[in-house]
């Protein structure tokens, strides 16, 4: 039964669920969750004990949090839905908005749309044209 949990729902899901299962039962072994949940022993450990993940860890790194990220994201999607895709010179121009509204100068970088659409692979970069095309 937990192998066919374990092939709907992503690691991390799967990490969060070993998890609570633990806290719920103390006496269960990481081990044996991890082998139950399909997920690496090491990760459900590391989990457990504190650390963070690498997406925690690399958060501090980021010009905007993740908050900041996903009101962007709203903001496009609001975009779309009116009919009006931001280009990336107004997507960049939104996110520094973001930056200098808590005070963070530092411009972004060069490549930074690019890393922001990996990031968040719902989003995709379309090629608009002409209503009128003869």
């Amino acid at each position: 039964m937990a192998s066919s949990k374990s092939g709907q729902l992503s690691q991390e899901e799967q990490l969060e669920r070993a998890l609570t299962e633990k806290r719920e039962n103390p006496e269960l072994s990481l081990r044996n969750l991890a082998s139950r949940y399909s997920i690496p022993r090491s990760s459900l450990q590391d989990q457990f004990h504190g650390t963070p993940t690498r997406q925690q860890a690399r958060e501090k790194q980021q010009c905007l949090s993740t908050i900041e990220e996903e009101s962007l994201v709203k903001w496009i999607n609001l975009m779309h839905d009116w009919g009006w895709p931001p280009r990336i010179s107004t997507l960049m121009d939104m996110a520094t908005c973001l930056l200098v509204a808590k005070g963070d100068p530092k411009p972004l970088g060069q490549h930074w749309y690019q890393n922001f659409l990996a990031c968040h692979p719902d989003l995709k970069l379309k090629y608009s044209c002409n209503l009128d095309q003869s």
